[in-house]
């Protein structure tokens, strides 16, 4: 069975960064996993986190810190979006703070990981709160934030961060992971995900392959009454993928998705598009 940091699939340098850090038992009170959404920055401090407590630290799942890392010993995981999206939350500050305490309760593990998902999203009184917590932890606590644009967080949580840099992933990793076949039509569709896992997931969930992508686009130029909201929608999916099927299709694609959004008549767009494109 795979355990550790053998999961984790095309962050090599993060990975390396972080297994010194175990080795060395030092570990920095506050870090910042920075990168695209959906390239395993989530998925890597969990795993990081269930390391640490890890009596081989591995994440074996066996010995009796794992077991107790399941009742959430070891690890809290907050999302930002969720405390953002609860309307009966009019203090959002005070919603941070309420489950950042959860980190003061005593512990049978040596280390308390708490990751803060779209850690950028926090308004500055939220950052002002963290940071607090970031000054005077409790001992053995470690704070993850996972970040898509780090530059938003202040400069005073940047100061006191150390930033692993967390890159697009190859189409081949995402092919494995996947479990994808090289050349496949499935394939294609890949290479438009940008190097996001959970793009490309989304992509094949939707579409299965590149040619129903196309097929479901010309579909457009024919209806009659849809909603402009959802073509623009389904055109932030369509546009790379068509790109990639067809390079010379680019720069037309781009021009009659700024039609769209400029308000333009659509099935006359299309016939533009049309003859464009050949």
């Amino acid at each position: 069975m795979t355990t550790g940091f053998a999961n984790i699939k095309g962050q090599d340098d993060a990975v390396r960064i972080l297994t010194q850090w175990v080795e060395r038992q030092q570990v920095p009170t506050c870090t910042i996993f920075a990168g695209p959404d959906g390239v395993g920055k989530g998925f890597t401090a969990e795993i990081f986190a269930r390391i640490l407590s890890c009596e081989n630290r591995n994440a074996c799942g066996m010995c009796e810190a794992c077991l107790a890392n399941r009742f959430g010993e070891g690890l809290l995981r907050i999302e930002i979006d969720e405390i953002f999206s609860e309307k009966n939350l009019s203090n959002k500050t005070a919603a941070l703070k309420e489950r950042l305490s959860v980190a003061d309760r005593r512990r049978v593990v040596p280390y308390f990981v708490v990751i803060l998902s779209r850690a950028e999203r926090m308004n500055p009184s939220m950052q002002a709160a963290l940071l607090k917590r970031v000054e005077e932890p409790p001992p053995g606590v470690h704070f993850i934030l996972l970040a898509s644009s780090p530059e938003a967080l202040l400069p005073t949580i940047r100061s006191r961060s150390h930033v692993v840099r967390f890159a697009p992933l190859s189409t081949e990793v995402i092919a494995e992971i996947l479990e994808v076949t090289k050349g496949s039509t499935e394939y294609r569709l890949l290479k438009s995900a940008d190097g996001s896992l959970s793009r490309a997931r989304n992509l094949l969930k939707k579409y299965g392959t590149g040619e129903k992508i196309e097929e479901e686009f010309w579909k457009w130029g024919t209806k009659r009454g849809g909603k402009r909201a959802e073509l623009q929608e389904f055109l932030e999916d369509a546009i790379p993928v068509l790109a990639q099927l067809h390079p010379s299709w680019k720069e037309p694609l781009l021009d009659f998705a700024r039609a769209v959004d400029s308000n333009a008549n659509v099935p006359l767009s299309f016939s533009v598009l049309k003859d464009r494109i050949g």
